[in-house]
């Protein structure tokens, strides 16, 4: 009886085990049997031509095609495609004929003359294969196509010669990232740089530079971008030291003729007042000697002023040019700086992209190296669009693929994960 009990549970147990061993494959085997070559699914682009029932010649009945009623639809993620005056029409899992009859009834019932639907399958999605592939990417779709034929049509799996392709790889994406990181740097000194230039004070290390370098080297790396901003800017520097040096000349002439034309007009009014004392009180009893080298003291003096005036308006108008010039070559620097800096901050925009697609990618290539296992069969896996939803199942290399199905190749897990 012992024995007997004993067997029945063993059977029943072994029961039990097939049934777990089967119940996801039968799951998956069910995801599968919804899709059928001959039906639409989603994805599906669908040349759709109504025609409607007239009166022919000599009393017959002629079909004339309704322009406004077709067209080319593609199926939505609802599995329908939307028709003019109709509306959604669910067609996904329907062939040819079925999706005919049905979309006839829908038709009448808009129009009775509405008799006749052509469907054309115009375009279907591609199949994706992506994972431990030689050549990843679509590939154009075939009616019965399996898993394997999508592979080989990716280059087939991995070998272990690719292994070593993508150590080259990962390390040349290292050496990249490793690149932009360091012109990232350098780029930021050259803003501090061309900032502390703008502004007119002395180059400090901002708060960005100090978090992606050390002090030593952020403080190094911006001298070196001073530098190359001092050369950058050098021709207008000189011309404006030239033009201040001229305003200081010219401003220097200026104020000594000034102070000249001064002291000739303070002797002209004492000459002036010499002459009027000189005549006092009668003409005829003055010095004539004296009237008369006062008059060529004035005259001489009066000449001395025409040429002192002429002199300080040329220095004034040297003045102004002069001033007028520094402000030009000014100008001509600063904007010479914002270009750079519009340029630099442009070139640090697009490193931030380059650094960060740069590191997915090393880091990418780090794990599908690591997780490459030589020797093991790599596991299929393939997602599928239902009207559920997105489907993962779990697939082998005969497995019947569905337009826009994604194929992934993925290596075995190893025994410590």
């Amino acid at each position: 009886m012992t024995i007997t009990r004993s067997k029945e549970a063993i059977a029943l147990a072994c029961l039990a085990l097939l049934a777990v061993l089967t119940l996801a494959p039968a799951a998956n085997a069910q995801v599968e049997q919804q899709f059928q070559a001959s039906a639409y699914t989603i994805g599906d682009r669908l040349r759709v031509q109504v025609y409607e029932e007239t009166q022919g010649g000599f009393g017959g009945q002629a079909l004339f095609p309704r322009a406004d009623l077709g067209g080319d639809f593609i199926v939505d993620e609802a599995g329908q495609i939307a028709l003019p005056r109709i509306g959604r029409f669910s067609i996904a899992g329907l062939d040819y004929e079925r999706a005919r009859e049905q979309l006839i009834v829908s038709l009448q019932e808009l129009n009775p003359a509405l008799s006749e639907v052509h469907f054309e399958l115009a375009e279907r999605e591609p199949v994706y294969v992506v994972g431990l592939v030689r050549e990843p990417g679509s590939f154009r779709y075939a009616p019965g196509m399996l898993a394997i034929q999508a592979i080989a049509l990716a280059g087939g799996y991995e070998r272990p010669a690719d292994r070593v392709a993508r150590l080259v790889d990962g390390r040349r994406e290292r050496e990249r990232l490793e690149q932009a990181i360091e012109r990232r740097v350098r780029l930021v000194a050259r803003r501090d740089a061309l900032l502390a230039s703008r502004d007119g004070v002395q180059p400090s290390p901002s708060s960005l530079i100090l978090s992606l370098t050390s002090a030593p080297e952020a403080s190094r790396l911006l001298a070196d971008e001073a530098d190359r901003v001092a050369i950058a800017t050098m021709t207008s520097e000189t011309r404006i030291e030239e033009a201040l040096a001229n305003a200081r000349t010219a401003r220097t002439e200026l104020a000594a003729l000034q102070n000249s034309t001064s002291d000739i007009d303070a002797r002209i009014s004492e000459l002036d007042a010499l002459a009027q004392s000189i005549r006092q009180p009668d003409m005829r009893l003055a010095n004539q000697s004296l009237v008369v080298a006062t008059r060529q003291e004035l005259a001489s003096l009066a000449q001395r002023k025409i040429v002192m005036t002429t002199a300080a308006l040329e220095a004034q108008r040297r003045l102004t040019e002069a001033e007028a010039a520094q402000s030009n070559f000014r100008l001509q620097r600063d904007a010479l700086i914002a270009e750079t800096l519009i340029k630099t901050e442009e070139e640090l925009e697009q490193l931030e992209g380059t650094v960060t697609n740069a590191s997915i990618a090393a880091d990418a290539l780090d794990a599908s190296i690591s997780s490459l296992s030589q020797g093991s069969t790599p596991l299929i896996s393939v997602v599928r669009r239902t009207l559920d939803g997105p489907t993962t199942l779990t697939a082998s290399d005969l497995t019947q693929l569905a337009p826009g199905d994604v194929v992934n190749i993925r290596a075995q897990p190893s025994v410590s994960q």
